[in-house]
């Protein structure tokens, strides 16, 4: 059973600013920042890649295509792409890797054949909430 948190998280803080004199509009006007915006302000460090694809196998690492939230087809490519590559007159499905666009959530290190650190001081995804 799920309890009912709106009581506490909403009601609460909304009771409190009425009688701080401050009543609270219960509209919110805030807009975040698009995906694409936050993703453009991490940094890592290109000649140390905090991810290593240690078999880029469509087979063995695959799944990081679909799975990985900045991999999204509509969002331009992310992290992680399926490519076609010819080598002697064969085709093989490969996965390449970009860790630019990297938001540090680790699901490739689940779903791929991955190598994954946490990148150096400095640099990466900087929590400011949380």
């Amino acid at each position: 059973m799920i309890p009912d948190t709106r009581f506490s998280y909403v009601t609460v803080p909304t009771r409190i600013a009425e009688v701080l004199g401050e009543p609270m509009d219960a509209e919110n006007d805030v807009q975040p920042p698009d995906l694409a915006d936050r993703i453009g302000d991490l940094t890592y460090d290109v000649g140390d890649p905090h991810i290593e694809v240690l078999d880029n196998s469509f087979e063995a690492s695959g799944t990081a295509v679909t799975a990985c939230p900045v991999s999204a087809k509509d969002f331009g490519g992310g992290c992680y792409r399926e490519e076609m590559v010819s080598t002697n007159g064969t085709e093989e499905r490969k996965v390449s890797l970009d860790t630019q666009p990297c938001v540090e959530c680790g699901t490739c290190a689940i779903v791929a054949d991955t190598h994954w650190e946490h990148p150096s001081g400095g640099k990466g995804v900087e929590y400011k909430e949380g």
